[in-house]
């Protein structure tokens, strides 16, 4: 299942680097939805802040009606934060791609993802 990216821009990463922010995210009580799909993890943020992640290296921003993106139920893709709250019947409301910046660029060097995308 394909969606575009018309209400929302997409920032994805490195599943490790994405796993390694939900962490720090969740420790700091924010809920940025955000799926899960082979070896990308992707956050959906409000429409029009995505480029503030693209500074950011091994990010990759998708905006946009021509860009798209996988959702589930395709085969091996999953929320790991839906874009819904858990206890209401509503929409979480999208944080900007600011909000991303720092707790994607720890991950980032973290793992060792720097320009090249390797590991030392």
């Amino acid at each position: 299942m394909l969606t575009a990216c018309d209400e929302f821009d997409a920032v994805s990463v490195p599943r490790i680097a994405a796993t390694d922010a939900l962490v720090r995210l969740d420790r700091k009580g924010k809920a940025v939805p955000c799926l899960l799909h082979g070896d990308t993890g992707t956050f959906l943020t409000a429409r029009g802040t995505g480029p503030y992640a693209s500074t950011l290296p091994n990010v990759q921003v998708k905006v946009g009606r021509d860009a798209r993106i996988i959702l589930p139920p395709t085969i091996g893709a999953r929320w790991d934060t839906p874009p819904w709250h858990l206890t209401e019947r509503a929409p979480l409301e999208l944080p900007s791609a600011r909000l991303l910046h720092s707790y994607l660029g720890e991950g980032l060097r973290f793992y060792g993802l720097g320009e090249t995308g390797a590991r030392p």
